[in-house]
């Protein structure tokens, strides 16, 4: 086996301190989604917001704030935000449409998704991973948590009601898409079935959409629990591993 020397050894270094430090980059974004930057951004108006503007808005304490531009800066490079700066005057921050799909308080928005992929019991489980292999577990949620991923979110409500309201918002950006452009695929089906469709969101959709198919959403029961249904789209608890209803169509 070669000796890396030379040039190599700081090509190889810079590889590596990127990967160790890539945590920054979503680390950074969730900060910038819980302080609510993007949403302060659009309610700024049409104009790009100064930076200055940022931190009188936010509220934020007055030692720390003036760290707050580091956040911004690795995002602006990965496209979150465009800043701009003519001549002496302050940087200022307009959205992009990433960011504009970070908003707080939307029914679309990938916020949720992003905050419940990072908490802390969805991370857990990645540091156990090299221990994972050495052990009996068949995941390494398990082993972190002591039960199956649907085990725990039945336990804690809490943790499942944020996935499962995270997942809610995925299908509606999607679906919006689907709908939108795709709308036609859906002609003439029957009928179809979501497995592990969760709340419901795009089974709800294309029943409302195409009332001639008829649409099952299944899941554990206490994902389905008071989701109301209708004449064609109907909540039965099921498990998905043990049997499915056999419609036209999955999902």
């Amino acid at each position: 086996m070669g000796e890396v020397v030379g040039e190599e050894v700081l090509e190889a270094e810079t590889h590596i301190w990127n990967h160790i430090f890539s945590f920054i980059n979503f680390m950074a974004l969730k900060c910038v989604v819980e302080l609510d930057i993007p949403d302060a951004i659009a309610r700024h108006g049409h104009r790009p917001m100064p930076f200055s503007h940022h931190v009188s808005a936010l509220k934020l304490h007055p030692h720390n704030s003036q760290y707050l531009h580091r956040s911004r800066r690795i995002l602006d490079h990965y496209g979150f935000f465009t800043k701009y700066k003519n001549g002496k005057e302050e940087e200022a921050y307009s959205l992009t449409n990433s960011s504009r799909l970070l908003f707080n308080h939307n029914h679309s928005s990938l916020s949720p998704l992003l905050l419940s992929l990072l908490d802390s019991f969805l991370l857990q489980p990645w540091q156990l991973l090299s221990a994972w292999f050495y052990s009996h577990d068949r995941i390494p949620f398990k082993m972190a948590h002591g039960k199956q991923f649907w085990e725990h979110t039945a336990s804690k409500p809490q943790d499942g009601d944020t996935f499962n309201a995270a997942m809610a918002n995925d299908v509606r950006l999607v679906t919006s898409v689907l709908l939108g452009q795709y709308k036609n695929m859906f002609v003439g089906v029957k009928s179809l079935v979501d497995v592990g469709g969760g709340i419901g969101i795009l089974a709800r959709v294309i029943a409302e959409a195409f009332l001639q198919t008829q649409c099952v959403v299944l899941d554990l029961l206490h994902v389905l629990t008071n989701l109301e249904e209708s004449h064609n789209l109907i909540y039965p608890e099921g498990e998905m591993f043990q049997s499915i209803p056999l419609p036209m169509y999955f999902y």
